[in-house]
């Protein structure tokens, strides 16, 4: 909890120093979706919690790097599973990673592990051990359709010398594209 806190801090001292930077005031910045389709909320520095607000960068690449490194290392697992069954029960030699074969699974599995986690709970594990989850923008939880399309949209983000993921540090409500496209936020939730 302590380290949780430690980087909401660190996220909203990066957040403060963009704000410096592009010369906008940090207290007319909406703190997260709106509640009930109410109106947002404008930050007013006297609220204690930070549940609900825009999660910042620090925290989303951080559950991405985690994310990234978990689906490599359980498909690792999984494939080097799979290979020693069909040796073992078959006798087939099966080498998938000379092939075409292992990039398409690899891919096909983090598709399955960001759509599936996202739509089913609103947050991967990685994003449930940083305290953040995945809604929709105006605050109802994460669709499977928006899921898809935030997940398929997530490698755009990073193309371009990450671009994409850096319009999460100057928009208002800390959408990168693949939010913008699904029409999602992430907010912190403990």
């Amino acid at each position: 909890d302590l380290l949780l806190r430690q980087v909401v801090g660190v996220d909203e001292i990066s957040m403060r120093a963009t704000s410096r930077l592009l010369r906008r005031d940090y207290t007319s910045l909406p703190t997260g979706p709106p509640l009930d389709g109410g109106e947002l909320e404008v930050l007013d520095g006297g609220d204690a919690t930070m549940s609900g607000r825009y999660a910042g960068p620090i925290s989303r690449v951080g559950a991405l790097g985690f994310d990234l490194f978990l689906i490599s290392s359980t498909f690792t697992l999984l494939l080097a599973g799979i290979v020693y069954l069909l040796d073992v029960l078959f006798g087939a030699s099966l080498e998938p990673s000379g092939t075409w074969v292992a990039p398409v699974l690899i891919v096909l599995y983090g598709f399955v592990y960001f759509w599936l986690s996202q739509s089913l709970t609103g947050r991967t594990i990685s994003q449930a051990l940083v305290g953040i989850k995945v809604i929709h923008s105006d605050g109802r939880p994460l669709s499977p359709g928006a899921a898809a399309i935030r997940t398929l949209v997530l490698p755009f983000s990073f193309l371009l010398f990450g671009v994409g993921a850096v319009m999460g540090l100057v928009d208002r409500r800390r959408r990168a594209l693949h939010d913008v496209a699904a029409k999602s936020a992430v907010v912190y939730d403990w």
